[in-house]
């Protein structure tokens, strides 16, 4: 305790005082030897705020289990007086600002760009925090864009909401920011119709829409892939002739929301394939007929041209054996 409100060297003198006017400390002093010295040193001096009164009773007891010292002179007492007090104290978290910047700076981190690797700092930083996980941590980081990107969600007139023009990827049938999910049967088409979509688009290559060929303009594709094996995909690819323009990220998940809007934002495509919904959402820890399995998919839509460049986005998706719509109706 001297050491809390003394740490420099005031305080070793007048421990070193005290120490030598105890009797049953005197022999500690023969040879020249300075017992507080290389306990201050040791010990006290680098933690010694965690020495209160009740480590400085349990220390004295291991001197003197039987507390003759303290009844000799008086103590005994006080001591039964604190040992009575409650220990009261204060945990510290983490402030909202300190917290968020922790994140980006994970988020930041080019280690960190291994989903596994992320998500394991995200967790730790979810315990430091007492925020449960790492899913909660990166809710609390959401909504912290979200006020900002609605810049404290204030009432807009409607002639204030953004009115930026919509682009055409194919004129008349797809436009940009735009979010599509095609379901239905397995086996009836779906990936072979977006790999057709994907190669008109990569090649600029005109497209019949209600029977009327219409200019399409070269754009960038990105493939998101999770359904197929790679070698059946690029054998597919090539089939069509759908090997222009368009760049491949196998094995994705749909939880990987920060990866996608840096990929978005450093490569801005025009076009985006997620095939399938089923197979790219390995990690999503929700069931899907719950709401909040939809959550990726509500951040693609509501964020497209504002968190990054807009692109087309086309979601496949597979029925159920019975032929009807799968999952919630959140989609």
């Amino acid at each position: 305790m001297i050491n809390n409100e003394l740490p420099g060297i005031e305080g070793l003198e007048l421990w070193r005082e005290w120490s030598k006017k105890d009797p049953d400390y005197e022999h500690c002093w023969e040879e020249g030897e300075d017992p507080c010295a290389a306990r201050w040193y040791a010990t006290w001096r680098n933690d010694g705020a965690r020495y209160n009164m009740s480590h400085l009773i349990e220390l004295a007891d291991k001197v003197d289990p039987d507390r003759k010292r303290f009844k000799q002179v008086g103590l005994d007492k006080l001591i039964e007086d604190v040992e009575a007090i409650p220990l009261r104290y204060k945990e510290e978290v983490l402030d909202g600002e300190d917290l968020i910047q922790r994140y980006m700076d994970i988020d930041n981190d080019p280690k960190n760009e291994n989903p596994a690797l992320h998500n394991q700092a995200v967790h730790k930083l979810a315990i430091e925090a007492k925020r449960g996980n790492a899913a909660e941590i990166e809710r609390l980081v959401d909504t912290h864009e979200m006020f900002n990107r609605t810049k404290g969600q204030k009432p807009l007139a409607i002639d204030e909401l953004d009115d930026t023009p919509f682009e055409y990827l194919i004129p008349g049938l797809l436009p940009k920011p735009w979010t599509l999910l095609v379901h239905a049967d397995g086996g009836t088409g779906k990936t072979a119709m977006c790999q057709t979509v994907a190669k008109h688009i990569g090649h600029g290559k005109a497209f019949n829409v209600y029977g009327a060929l219409v200019n399409v303009p070269v754009g960038k594709v990105l493939w998101l892939n999770g359904d197929q094996n790679e070698r059946i995909l690029r054998r597919q690819m090539k089939l069509i002739g759908c090997d222009k323009n368009v760049r491949v990220v196998t094995e994705w998940d749909m939880q990987w929301y920060s990866r996608f809007k840096k990929m978005q934002n450093k490569y801005a495509y025009d076009l985006v394939v997620i095939d399938s919904l089923d197979g790219c959402n390995d990690s999503n820890p929700y069931e899907e007929n719950r709401r909040e399995y939809a959550l990726p998919i509500k951040k693609l839509v509501r964020r497209n041209g504002q968190d990054f460049p807009a692109c087309s986005i086309i979601i496949i998706h597979h029925n159920t054996k019975e032929g009807k719509f799968r999952g919630t109706t959140d989609y």
